[in-house]
């Protein structure tokens, strides 16, 4: 396992994470609970240290499950766990301005820490993030303030930002602050923003930089086709409607063919891809089941991607803004 220094702090972290948005059932409709704790004490077992997971998850199962998996596992294991505020009132890319004090007042972000601590059955988070980022709140409210405090109390470690899907501009001035540890950010074959926008501005300050949907929601898995149907109340469903499908499966075919993949290569291209990325400090990872685990770290092993070969990846960035 490959381990990188994660920013400021004197940590080191997995550079394959365990992402747990998979556990939500509710959204991903075809997972299956009983296999969720055996790829996690895998993970653990084969040394993925960093968990990154967030409240609204199963509205708190995915932190109870991975906080059960934890205090399961053999003495000393060391799990760094990363979690997400959700914003207080309803809030997307497209929304009008909303003051980072109605998304994130310092009373919801110390309920939302100690909802997520006792989920996990944790006295401290390794680290605390945003579950939204807009670059105007770099300006406004007590959201830093409160973290801080947060971390003067040892009940968080790191602080730190998930952007939304595609963008990853909002976050240049944040990154060049200094103020947070952390940004997360898509990252893959089909949105490669990170390298545009945020790579060497976080090398530059030493703010660690977490690239989320390697797979893109396992489209790069080359699991879809077109025509492709999910379970009805699956998120994909509304997400991967029948235009966006046939896109990305024309895409992913192209890729199999430039590159001269067979179809069971294709996650572990699109992921040595990511984990090659020098700007990216770990690439979290979904899942729900061993041979995910056992793949994802068997990929992690094998040689970085070389550099003309990322170059030759950029012609499939069609995502990033």
């Amino acid at each position: 396992m490959r381990y990188s220094l994660f920013g400021r702090t004197n940590r080191y972290v997995s550079k394959v994470a365990f992402g747990t948005w998979g556990f939500d059932t509710s959204l991903w409709r075809d997972g299956n609970k009983h296999q969720f704790d055996t790829a996690l004490d895998v993970a653990l077992e084969l040394g993925i240290n960093l968990f990154d997971t967030a409240l609204v998850y199963g509205n708190g199962e995915a932190e109870r499950t991975l906080g059960l998996a934890i205090a399961s596992h053999r003495a000393g294991v060391d799990a760094l766990v990363a979690s997400k505020i959700p914003s207080l009132v309803p809030i997307n890319i497209y929304s009008s301005h909303i003051h980072a004090n109605e998304a994130f007042p310092r009373d919801h972000i110390r309920q939302c820490t100690e909802r997520s601590l006792k989920n996990l059955g944790v006295e401290r988070l390794f680290l605390q993030q945003l579950h939204f980022w807009t670059s105007r709140w770099l300006y406004e409210g007590d959201w830093l303030e409160t973290l801080l405090a947060l971390r003067e109390e040892g009940k968080i470690e790191a602080i730190g930002v998930s952007l939304h899907d595609h963008d990853c501009f909002s976050a240049i001035e944040l990154a060049e602050s200094g103020l947070v540890d952390s940004i997360q950010a898509q990252f893959n074959l089909f949105d490669q923003g990170v390298n545009r926008y945020l790579g060497e501005v976080c090398l530059r300050t030493g703010t660690a930089l977490l690239g989320r949907s390697p797979l893109y929601a396992g489209a790069l898995a080359g699991n879809y086709t077109h025509g492709h149907s999910f379970l009805p109340g699956d998120w994909r469903e509304s997400f991967f409607d029948q235009e966006h499908i046939n896109e990305v499966v024309s895409r992913v075919t192209e890729i199999r063919e430039h590159f001269s993949l067979s179809p069971e290569k294709l996650a572990d291209f699109a992921l040595c891809f990511c984990i090659s990325n020098p700007f990216l400090t770990s690439v979290l990872v979904g899942m729900r089941v061993p041979r995910h685990v056992y793949s994802a770290i068997s990929t992690s092993k094998k040689p970085l991607m070389e550099e003309s070969m990322r170059f030759a990846c950029r012609v499939y960035d069609w995502l990033s803004s």
